[in-house]
């Protein structure tokens, strides 16, 4: 049953997604001019789309507080219910004209038509399961968003023309048509979409936010910086809660750990499918980032407690931890190759070799000491040779060179 109406090609694509290839972009000379004119459009779009996401949203809520407590939605509004009936009674119709024309058919002893009219019988009657089929899957679907709404489960990450849309389908606003076959078309003044060709929305990825809380609190729990090892198990572990795209959008948009998600503005990033792995990418090293800045943050606080357990409160105790907090955080930027943090806090000088992509403390003509950020146990190594007594190291201990340091830099002590 076709609509008779005219729509715009581009709400066509608001309403059941874009089809085609995409237009292409006739540059004014003024190329500043138009992108300028191109941000603030999208500018205006992005929050008409969210207006009609809001009212999408307080449009479910008014029709949920409509319902009266205890009861269910109806399979069949109460809306739509004249015109299943319509449908139905000519449907009705249809079948016994054609039980009639085969009884006809069968005293004739014409199986050809007896053959013609059984199928079209057997159609009428697919039309009916079809037809309660769509209206079963409606009420679940229905059910669903609301749920979803009720417990705020909508991702940001949705397109906010395409939530309106679906809040205008399930409140009722709609108008429905039946095809002949008994598939569902919803209606208004601005166009129509086929039921089977509703847009999905995205639910907030919960199972997926947990994990990465929880990784994120026992990494700053642990004290320990990361490793080259464990960076490379956090990203797998990332890429695999991150293979759906329904999953990466929730991460990529919703306040899980940052107020407003990841900062990710770009809504033809956001949007579009063919850039999911882009998408991904950044996603991923966004929350490396965050676990990264936690593992830090974790080392810094769990040396600076150890560093105060030497305890006492004269001034050369006052003076050691100062020391040993001060070194500690800037030890900690050392992994991201941020040196000015520590070198402005010892009387050595902290180099990193290029070539060989090594971290070294020197001091004098004699100490020349590898370093490794990731070890925390190296940290030691600094305290040492900046005159920091052992009793204030807590249960950090001595990292003793193997044999094979070319530098023999303990030999001295």
């Amino acid at each position: 049953m076709a609509y008779e109406g005219t729509i715009s090609q581009s709400h066509l694509e608001d309403l059941a997604g874009p089809s085609g290839a995409p237009e292409k972009i006739n540059y004014a000379d003024n190329v500043q001019n138009m992108f300028a004119q191109q941000a603030k459009q999208a500018d205006v779009e992005l929050r008409r789309a969210e207006a009609e996401k809001q009212q999408a949203i307080s449009r479910t809520i008014g029709y949920m507080d409509a319902i009266p407590d205890g009861v269910e939605t109806s399979k069949v509004p109460a809306k739509y219910s004249a015109a299943i009936q319509s449908w139905s009674k000519q449907k009705q119709q249809e079948a016994a004209d054609y039980a009639n024309e085969i009884a006809l058919a069968e005293q004739a002893g014409d199986f050809q038509s007896i053959i013609h009219y059984k199928q079209k019988f057997q159609e009428v009657e697919n039309a009916f399961a079809n037809l309660n089929d769509n209206l079963t899957n409606f009420k679940s679907y229905k059910d669903q968003w609301i749920d979803d709404v009720d417990n705020g489960n909508l991702s940001n990450g949705n397109n906010g023309k395409k939530i309106g849309l679906l809040g205008n389908v399930y409140t009722d606003t709609m108008d429905m048509q039946f095809s002949d076959g008994g598939d569902i078309t919803f209606t208004n003044e601005e166009g129509f979409v086929d039921f089977h060709k509703l847009p999905n929305y995205v639910s907030k990825n919960n199972k997926g936010a947990t994990t990465i809380l929880e990784t994120n609190e026992s990494l700053y729990n642990s004290g320990q910086r990361l490793t080259n090892s464990k960076r490379l198990l956090l990203k797998n572990k990332l890429k695999s809660l991150t293979q759906d795209r329904d999953e990466l959008m929730s991460l990529a948009t919703d306040d899980f750990i940052i107020e407003g998600g990841l900062g990710i503005t770009d809504q033809a990033l956001l949007h579009d499918p063919n850039r999911t792995s882009e998408l991904r990418d950044k996603v991923i090293n966004s929350y490396m980032n965050i676990f990264s800045d936690s593992a830090n943050s974790g080392y810094v606080n769990k040396t600076s407690k150890t560093t105060t357990s030497g305890g006492g409160g004269t001034q050369s105790d006052r003076k050691y931890n100062a020391m040993m907090n001060n070194i500690s955080q800037g030890y900690s930027l050392l992994a991201d190759g941020e040196l000015d943090a520590i070198s402005r806090v010892i009387k050595g000088e902290m180099l990193f070799d290029e070539d060989e992509q090594q971290f070294y403390y020197t001091k004098g003509t004699n100490v020349f000491l590898p370093i490794d950020p990731n070890n925390p146990a190296d940290i030691t190594k600094i305290y040492n040779h900046e005159g920091i007594p052992q009793n204030y190291w807590g249960e950090i201990k001595l990292d003793t060179p193997t044999t094979n340091e070319s530098s023999g830099d303990y030999d001295n002590l």
